[in-house]
């Protein structure tokens, strides 16, 4: 027996009335009770030094409000209508179905909860940036999938055939997965380098002829900062399949070498000596590491003695500035040792062919 049945006097507006006064009150003391029960669980929480559990009890407070408003719509229509039918369909149904929704969204909004929980206490301490990068994409995947299952209870609880539909989606996610060739493989290539971790983010690589800084490492592409200003866009799947080299692992110091000649007669352990100060005063400069470099006399030249040295420079970038400083450096240290600096000369024989005589010239 519906309530309005029990009262014996006729109220103006009769059962909507009711229903309504129903339903304003049964919120108020709905919103008490949850209200109470929040703040004696919030005087636990504060207590604790994991933040999770405040973070979970504040979702609760800002998601509340529709599961208390839905609940005191079903009280005033079960108290003034009983189990009526709206559509062909019993009330009863309409606000199951509501309730799944409800349920439904507030699981996937928990989810969302715990996933930037994790975001923001616990991936920055695993050090390795993985999380940072698979994680929001997993969530959006997630959400998706959750998404889907949701509606497809609710689309079987309204009476759908449901086959034909998930039958259809198969048939058209084949065809798209086939029109979509490329695009998923450098998605998947793209998983495939966040989970792997050849690169991150700030590393320096080469791919074939291709070099530079990475920008951002997408589900498709990744990007290269390259020098002078340039933005070389490269297809994940491209990056997957080929040679890869990475200057900044397995760490971002990285050896250089440089070249340099002297002239013939020349002290070569003076030279030695020369390169290692000069390689010293860089290394005050902040210009490359405090390693220890080498110096060796790598070949006798045409017309010159061929050395070959190498330091460390802190970035792989750094070296184009390191470099330049060392032969401005080398080039002074060893004029004013009065170290003679050859430059390339070549001895030509001319022949004549009357006298049968040759001549040399210089």
């Amino acid at each position: 027996m519906a309530i309005v049945d029990m009262i014996p006097w006729e109220i103006p507006g009769g059962d909507l009335v009711i229903a309504i006064a129903l339903f304003v009150i049964s919120g108020i003391i709905l919103e008490a009770i949850a209200t109470f029960i929040i703040l004696s669980i919030r005087k636990i929480t504060e207590r604790t030094a994991n933040e999770l559990d405040d973070d979970i009890l504040d979702f609760i407070v800002k998601k509340k409000h529709l599961l208390l408003l839905l609940l005191s719509a079903f009280v005033a229509v079960e108290l003034v209508y009983g189990n009526i039918n709206v559509f062909g369909t019993s009330v009863y149904d309409w606000f199951f179905i509501l309730f799944i929704v409800v349920g439904g969204i507030f699981v996937i909004d928990f989810f969302d909860v715990i996933v930037d929980y994790y975001l923001r206490h616990i991936a920055p301490k695993t050090k390795t940036g993985f999380d940072e990068e698979i994680l929001p994409l997993a969530r959006n995947l997630v959400k998706i999938g959750l998404y889907a299952i949701l509606l497809t209870v609710v689309l079987s609880q309204l009476g759908v055939d449901i086959g034909p539909i998930i039958a259809g989606l198969g048939i058209g996610g084949l065809a798209i997965g086939l029109a979509l060739q490329d695009t998923l493989a450098n998605f998947f290539a793209g998983l495939h380098i966040i989970a792997d971790r050849p690169i991150r983010v700030g590393d320096y690589i080469k791919v074939g002829s291709v070099e530079g800084t990475v920008q951002e490492i997408g589900w498709r592409t990744t990007k290269l900062l390259a020098l002078g200003n340039k933005v070389i866009v490269l297809p994940n799947k491209e990056l997957a399949n080929s040679t890869l080299v990475n200057y900044f692992k397995p760490g971002e110091p990285t050896g250089h070498v440089v070249t340099f000649g002297v002239g013939y007669g020349s002290d070569v352990e003076e030279v030695k000596k020369i390169f290692l100060k000069v390689c010293k005063k860089m290394a005050k400069e902040g210009l490359i590491t405090k390693d220890e470099p080498w110096v060796r006399l790598d070949a006798m030249g045409d017309s010159s003695l061929d050395f070959k040295g190498g330091f460390v420079v802190p970035v792989y970038t750094a070296r184009f500035a390191a470099q330049g400083r060392f032969y401005e450096l080398m080039y002074d240290a060893l004029n004013k040792a009065g170290i003679d600096i050859p430059f390339p000369t070549r001895t030509v024989y001319l022949k004549e062919e009357k006298s049968g005589r040759s001549r040399k010239k210089r």
